[in-house]
């Protein structure tokens, strides 16, 4: 699958020209939401050239996720650090200093570019998932047009192996299939080619319990190593 995304950082603004399933509402509570110790740290994805930094926010409540990553222009895509498996996508971002890098046009050039997200972490049944919204400090702030962009959140699983970690999307092509046929029956619009899950939280809860087990509706996961330096 490809993907042509537009990220801003600290808010994520989607312009998509393939599909993406993200949802307008989050995934649980603020009394669900877990805290883990041993996500926090520095991961690895050596594939993909991308670091993951974990932070705690909120007192120890929730993560502010960081993740580093050298995008290369030769082909005008890049590996996605959320949406993983085939996808790819185009990125336009703040860099640290709050000023806008230009769209990755040229295809000499690299850029190195700093994601930010807010990540709660969440148990439903014996699986664990991510809720990644758009994140940062002051994040409204640095944006143009801000009106015009929703945050909306998206759901990874994650599994914990000693010092490794599986991220997985769902397979955003085969969500899209069922909502089609009616085989989930879960609110949701479609907004520019994308999927906008519209159901509450409880809705969506109950959703991932039933699929959480089932590999189809995955991507191929993410592994990340821990930097234990």
């Amino acid at each position: 699958m490809n993907l042509r995304t537009f990220f801003l950082t600290s808010l994520i603004a989607l312009s998509m020209s393939s599909c993406l399933v993200v949802s307008l509402h989050p995934l649980g509570t603020a009394d669900q939401q877990i805290f883990d110790s041993k996500l926090l740290g520095e991961w690895n994805t050596p594939d993909m050239g991308s670091r993951y930094v974990f932070e705690p926010l909120g007192d120890e409540t929730f993560y502010l996720l960081k993740i580093h990553q050298l995008a290369s222009t030769d082909t005008n895509q890049m590996a996605s650090p959320i949406f993983t498996g085939n996808q790819s996508v185009n990125m336009t971002v703040y860099d640290g200093n709050d000023t806008i890098q230009k769209t990755l046009t040229n295809r000499s050039h690299q850029v190195d570019t700093t994601l930010l997200f807010e990540a709660r972490l969440f148990q439903l049944g014996k699986h664990y998932f991510l809720d990644l919204y758009p994140g940062g400090k002051d994040r409204r702030e640095r944006l143009m047009l801000e009106g015009n962009y929703l945050a909306v959140h998206t759901f990874v699983k994650i599994i914990f192996e000693e010092d490794k970690l599986q991220l997985q999307s769902f397979d955003n092509e085969m969500m899209r299939d069922l909502f089609k046929q009616n085989r989930i029956r879960l609110a949701n619009e479609e907004v520019d080619k994308a999927t906008v899950i519209t159901a509450p939280t409880e809705d969506i809860q109950r959703f991932i319990e039933k699929y959480a087990d089932e590999h189809d509706v995955f991507e191929e996961p993410t592994i990340l190593t821990k930097n234990l330096e």
